[in-house]
């Protein structure tokens, strides 16, 4: 019946695109619909998408055993996150999530002969960190691209899960359970269930769930693996001080997309009115089309409030402020372009750089939000 509306194709497959939801789309109007409902433009730039995301993930895919294999003879322990086995292991399918790169979780003791194995593979590193203890600790990853045959392939090779800032810690820090996932004739290490739903959860709140694929992601692993045991998933986001990360997936997976959630569950998730409020404003986010520097507020304040101690909250703000100052008053290459000085000039650009954010972006303080389609009553569905 929806298709029977007025329904701005051309707008559906953008968003769709943006939101990392074309394939998904794809694959569920080829297999519900009669194509001569559907515009053949819409349908085109569909299954255009459609069928590099699964090129690129099965090219992906073949790297990622291939590294994982060399890794494997090396006696280095290490786990995928995201990427194409996420796709595997939550659609039972490479076509139906795009994936832009690897990500590959080692151990920090592992870190330096991982680098090696992959530098000897013809990878490079995108920006070059010194080998001390220190580097470890002020970093999560380091992204490598790949040279020889597999020229481009990006691959984020961790060390902890997030930054710092934001959720300190990986694989030596806590009890990650794995699971052996059979995968094109390798066994591929994943983590079990109720820990990936937490992995995922907090990886959508660090991106302050800008993207309509990542809730469906924890949508996704619901619906495959139902029998999930919540009283270690609550347990863990209490020791992991990411319960209210962990309610805010939950109730945007479950209002938003249907998600089956266990009713105890999601009465425990309402008792969190911080999250509830936080849904809402991110349900109203979610779609909008026009974007400025008000929204890079709106995201850093979002991101502040989804920690669940306000010691932790403290400390988030001030790491924003630093890096806030950092911007306005450290010239970047752009300022050393776009203004060329010479060398005894050059603390010039430290004085001119306020003038030239304050010329970039006052005009794109005043709020502009308009979502995508006015009718969407997003604030009363998750109320």
């Amino acid at each position: 019946s929806a298709l029977q509306e007025d329904i701005d194709w051309p707008h559906l497959v953008g968003v769709a695109q943006q939101h990392g939801m074309a394939c998904l789309l794809y694959s569920m109007l080829k297999s519900t619909c009669p194509r001569t409902v559907i515009p053949d433009g819409a349908m085109d730039r569909l299954q255009d998408s459609f069928y590099a995301s699964t090129a690129n993930n099965m090219l992906l895919f073949r790297e990622l055993l291939r590294v994982l294999e060399l890794f494997e003879r090396h006696a280095i322990t290490c786990v995928p996150l995201r990427g194409p086995v996420l796709s595997l292991y939550i659609h039972g399918s490479l076509a139906l999530r795009p994936s832009c790169d690897l990500d590959i979780l080692v151990h920090k003791k592992d870190v330096h002969k991982a680098k090696a194995l992959l530098t000897a593979r013809k990878y490079r590193t995108v920006i070059s960190l010194p080998e001390t203890p220190r580097s470890l600790r002020d970093h999560n990853s380091l992204l490598f691209v790949s040279g020889g045959e597999q020229r481009g392939i990006g691959l984020d090779l961790h060390w902890d899960f997030f930054p710092q800032h934001f959720f300190p810690g990986g694989l030596d820090d806590y009890a990650w359970d794995f699971r052996a996932f059979s995968c094109s004739e390798m066994v591929v290490p994943c983590f079990r269930p109720e820990d990936l739903l937490l992995i995922l959860c907090i990886h959508g709140a660090k991106h302050a769930w800008d993207r309509l694929m990542w809730i469906c992601d924890i949508a996704k692993l619901l619906q495959a693996h139902s029998g999930l045991d919540w009283e270690r998933v609550l347990k863990k986001a209490n020791a992991l001080r990411c319960e209210r990360r962990l309610h805010l997936g939950l109730l945007l997976a479950h209002e938003l997309l249907g998600a089956s959630v266990p009713e105890e569950v999601m009465q425990r998730v309402e008792t969190d009115r911080r999250a509830g409020r936080l849904a809402v404003r991110i349900a109203e986010r979610l779609f909008c089309r026009t974007r400025g520097l008000h929204d890079k507020f709106e995201r850093d304040r979002l991101l502040t409030a989804m920690h669940d101690r306000t010691w932790n909250r403290v400390k988030y703000a001030h790491h924003l402020f630093r890096a806030y100052l950092r911007q306005v008053l450290t010239p970047n290459e752009h300022d050393y372009r776009r203004l060329r000085l010479p060398r005894y000039l050059s603390f010039c650009h430290y004085l001119l750089k306020p003038f030239r954010l304050a010329g970039d972006y006052l005009p794109y303080i005043r709020p502009r939000f308009r979502t995508t389609d006015p009718g969407i009553e997003v604030r009363n569905s998750i109320r």
